[in-house]
């Protein structure tokens, strides 16, 4: 599983590209980028939930990290 802080950074570079973008009124590749955001959300709720069950089940098993 991928590690959050990778995806974090990659949303960041995303946010700061499309920001330029529009700033500059340049939308070439706007959308794919838009795509590749929604794509890195989509891996980071899946990191969490994976995380929470994690930790119930840790809970549950009486496992202390």
């Amino acid at each position: 599983m991928l590690d959050y802080s990778t995806i974090l950074m990659r949303i960041e570079r995303t946010t700061k590209s499309l920001d330029q973008k529009c700033l500059h009124k340049k939308f070439v590749g706007f959308n794919s980028e838009i795509a590749q955001m929604h794509s890195d959300l989509t891996l980071l709720a899946m990191w969490a939930v994976n995380q929470e069950a994690s930790d119930i089940f840790n809970d549950l098993m009486g496992v202390e990290e």
